[in-house]
């Protein structure tokens, strides 16, 4: 019989195993079991594609239902990330108390989300409509929670997608009566990068200037290898230590793509349950670098401007890191040029800062779609027909 193949290369999707996070978990954890006195009471937590955001909201939330808090969750995506908040608070409280208070029956109605109504999705409803029922489900929710042992977490995914507005309104709402009034309501929201820069300037914003911060980067080496192995062997399976190596360093500590790399040397064994062959190995990495580059990084570098592209192949001559002051005489920028297309590459996930003055690409995929660009340029220029 077949071995189902155990790795999960799909955004959202909890893995079997889970590395290299704990300490996260225990952070927030922690903050729960102090209260709203806690800096990471209210948290935001950034990282590029691939490096588990939503994985790490699954398993904070996990864990505050292991410690018998109650969830109500988003994703900001649609637009309309506070209806959806809404809709979750008056279904916990409808579950919470044997009759719903008469406030959240009748903003329930009004919002079209509870007491039979019809649910309508438009963004185009009363804001302060909207915003009134929010507060009211968050103060109903804070009364009946304040009696208990437990509190309400609150996450919101995607929140680099969100309406700024929106995502003001909401933060406003949360001070007010999560921070201010001290009451059992944490939260914790995730993004790309770009949150920082996009959702938390102006004066409106100060909530969310002041959340705490974790920043998701790579896993350790020892991690991608406990990740691997340990799947490989919930799945009836084994992988020899120098395949494992190879894994682990292709991964680059990618969380996604230490599971697309599994799920591809599984695929490539042929029969898994007999172990991981080297040949496996190999082609299993190739196939992943190969999905990975097709998926996810062409898109983005195919969007690069041509300066960026300056900067991304001066970058080809070195072999792991780039001194920026390289890559300024070899492009022909200025330091300011060169200071200001770095911080676009960072942002876009082409690239990531090393030591003091260097930076590197951040797949190794980056560097073969460039290389073979510029193969393919240098080819057309050779075969350009110049006038005899």
């Amino acid at each position: 019989m077949a071995h189902r193949n155990p790795f999960t290369p799909t955004f959202g999707t909890s893995p079997a195993v889970v590395g290299g996070r704990d300490h996260l978990v225990a952070r927030i954890s922690a903050a729960l079991e102090t209260g709203p006195t806690h800096p990471a009471y209210t948290t935001l937590v950034t990282g590029q594609r691939g490096m588990g955001k939503t994985v790490l909201l699954n398993e904070i939330e996990d864990m505050a239902h292991r410690r018998g808090w109650r969830v109500v969750d988003a994703t900001a995506t649609d637009g309309t990330f506070i209806e959806e908040l809404i809709e979750g608070g008056l279904e916990l409280l409808e579950e919470v108390r044997t009759k719903p208070p008469r406030l959240a029956e009748v903003y329930a109605q009004v919002l079209g989300i509870g007491g039979g109504a019809e649910r309508h999705t438009t963004a185009r409803r009363d804001e302060s409509v909207r915003n009134t029922a929010f507060r009211v489900m968050l103060k109903e929710l804070a009364t009946f929670l304040s009696g208990t042992e437990s509190g309400l977490l609150i996450t919101v995914d995607e929140m680099h997608t969100a309406d700024i507005a929106e995502t003001r309104r909401f933060g406003a709402a949360i001070q007010k009566i999560a921070r201010r009034g001290q009451h059992p309501i944490a939260f914790i929201g995730a993004g790309l990068p770009r949150l920082i820069d996009d959702l938390m300037t102006g004066d409106s914003a100060t909530f969310l200037q002041r959340c705490h911060r974790i920043k998701v980067g790579p896993l350790n080496t020892t991690d991608v290898k406990q990740v691997l192995a340990e799947t490989f062997r919930l799945g009836g399976s084994h992988i020899g230590a120098d395949a494992l190596h190879v894994a682990a360093q292709a991964s680059e500590g990618n969380p996604y793509m230490t599971q697309l790399i599994g799920y591809e040397i599984w695929n490539a064994a042929g029969n898994p349950a007999e172990g991981i062959p080297a040949t496996a190995t190999l082609e299993g990495i190739a196939t992943a670098n190969r999905i990975s580059t097709d998926m996810f990084l062409a898109p983005v570098l195919e969007r690069l401007s041509e300066r960026d592209r300056d900067f991304l192949i001066a970058m080809l001559e070195d072999p792991t890191e780039t001194a920026v002051s390289d890559i300024a005489r070899r492009a022909g920028m200025s330091p300011k040029q060169v200071s200001v297309y770095r911080g676009r590459l960072i942002g876009k996930g082409a690239i990531t800062p090393k030591r003091y003055g260097y930076v590197a690409y951040r797949h190794s995929g980056v560097r073969q779609w460039l290389a073979d660009r510029v193969e393919e340029s240098n080819k057309q220029w050779m075969n350009f027909p110049f006038p005899m």
